[in-house]
């Protein structure tokens, strides 16, 4: 049975490098435990009234429960001959591309380099390696989310923050400790999808349906800073007939259409990608990277569910035939 999620108390601190319950250790500052996150001296707390735990000594960590889960999730995970995936969304807009799966473990390996990166748990199933991050406080940070990219290896997360608060509205103490244990192994309420390289294979594919929108920009001059008589030119970069209503022109020859600023669609989910070209600004003298084509697909929003089913069965239909 697992310790250290049964509440919102600590019942597992860390002693000469190794998590310990509660109930193997001796009252007060003479347990010798530290805190898993900060190191910071804990009290183990066993007294008549009420259920016992660990507390620090001096100052309170925010984090330490879910780093004991970070440290047990790699244990759970270890000895475990199955994990299930997360269901994987196109965009996180609510389009299937695959439902969660039950893949087994052939091998783990716990903190080990593969590469320039170290994830937190490997998982090598039939032949194939599945990176597995349990996310304590900060997500993954962009150097290591672009290392994996390039490696193209499939990385789920799992959020201990959002699992203990789970784990948490569970009404009884044995519920609490077996239901951590299941989410981790068979459910799938806090993994998500860190990278999967078949949303690549996907945004390849849907090129064919995406529409070209040139950008278009007007210029204006804008105040230096506010309450001065001096000003810039400044200009807005976009693009005419957004199928997602961004914005919608107030007044000249485009009153009433619509239309999304660049920077809007740099980060719609319906942008496959935007194209740039450098340019030497005719005042600054600078070179900088100018949006020339938004690749949108939002004018197949109706269609996409569709789009999805028929290149997932054709990825798949292809994958069969090169094995």
């Amino acid at each position: 049975m697992i310790h250290g999620f049964s509440s919102r108390l600590l019942l597992e601190a860390e002693r000469d490098g190794e998590l310990i319950s509660i109930d193997e250790v001796d009252s007060g500052l003479a347990c010798n435990c530290v805190c898993p996150a900060c190191k910071e001296p804990l009290v183990a707390r066993k007294g008549a009234v009420k259920a016992h735990h660990f507390a620090h000594h001096k100052t309170d960590c925010e984090s330490a429960i879910e780093t004991v889960l970070h440290l047990k999730a790699k244990e759970i995970i270890s000895k475990s001959n199955t994990f299930v995936t997360p269901p994987l969304y196109f965009r996180n807009q609510g389009h299937l591309i695959f439902e969660e799966q039950s893949i087994p473990i052939d091998r783990v390996w716990l903190e080990k380099f593969e590469g320039s990166i170290k994830p937190d748990i490997i998982i090598e199933s039939k032949g194939r390696k599945v990176f597995v991050e349990v996310v304590v406080t900060h997500g993954i940070d962009w150097t290591k989310l672009s290392r994996i990219r390039k490696m193209r290896i499939p990385t789920i997360g799992i959020d201990a923050k959002y699992l203990d608060q789970l784990a948490y509205t569970r009404s009884d103490i044995r519920g609490k400790e077996d239901f951590v244990e299941r989410e981790i192994i068979f459910g799938h309420a806090a993994k998500y999808w860190v990278y999967n390289p078949f949303i690549s294979r996907i945004e390849n594919a849907l090129g064919d349906y995406a529409e070209l929108k040139k950008v278009e920009f007007f210029k204006y001059q804008r105040h230096e800073y506010f309450g001065s008589d001096e000003t810039y030119t400044a200009y807005h970069n976009y693009v005419n007939d957004c199928p997602l209503n961004k914005d919608t022109w107030k007044g000249g020859k485009n009153e009433g259409k619509h239309y999304a600023k660049v920077d809007t669609c740099s980060t719609c989910d319906y942008k496959l990608r935007i194209d740039y070209k450098p340019v030497t600004g005719r005042e600054s003298g600078r070179e900088m990277d100018w949006p020339q084509v938004v690749h949108c697909i939002g004018h197949h929003l109706r269609d996409l569910d569709e789009l999805m089913v028929e290149l997932r069965d054709q990825i798949k239909n292809k994958k069969g035939k090169n094995q």
